[in-house]
């Protein structure tokens, strides 16, 4: 598994209250490929809390899977994350079956973001880990 896109930049501009996420492509989305031989179930964590105020899992601090556009049909939709859900501080399988053909091999992980109403100003940052296995 690659990841073609792997941070995501918020910039620094969200205030006390706001949201953004990465469905309008700004920022991107991750990118992944599956650049095995073996569709792959692909799961997903968060190893560390975004807020200083609220701990993971919270609402303020989501994922969701999408399709790449030059790319349907990768994986399994009706089995794969594809709802904005809470990231966990667990590995749970957000991606179902995703392809290795290089024509559809591609998913993305949009992320979404909340800024709590008491979260102290400064730079803010976790890591999102992605961990593959094969799945059939």
């Amino acid at each position: 598994l690659s990841l073609l896109t792997s941070t995501v930049d918020f910039g620094s501009t969200l205030n006390l209250g706001q949201n953004d996420n990465t469905t309008d492509d700004i920022p991107a989305p991750i990118v992944m490929d599956n650049d095995g031989n073996v569709f792959e179930n692909v799961s997903i964590y968060a190893e560390d809390d975004l807020w200083e105020s609220i701990a993971n899992p919270t609402d303020k601090f989501q994922f969701k899977i999408d399709n790449v556009t030059s790319e349907l049909n990768s994986f399994n939709w009706t089995a794969s994350t594809t709802i904005f859900t809470n990231l966990p501080t667990a590995a749970v399988t957000a991606v179902v079956d995703l392809n290795y053909s290089d024509a559809t091999d591609s998913a993305e992980a949009d992320l979404k973001v909340e800024v709590p109403s008491d979260e102290p100003a400064g730079t803010k940052q976790s890591k999102v880990v992605f961990e593959a296995k094969r799945s059939r």
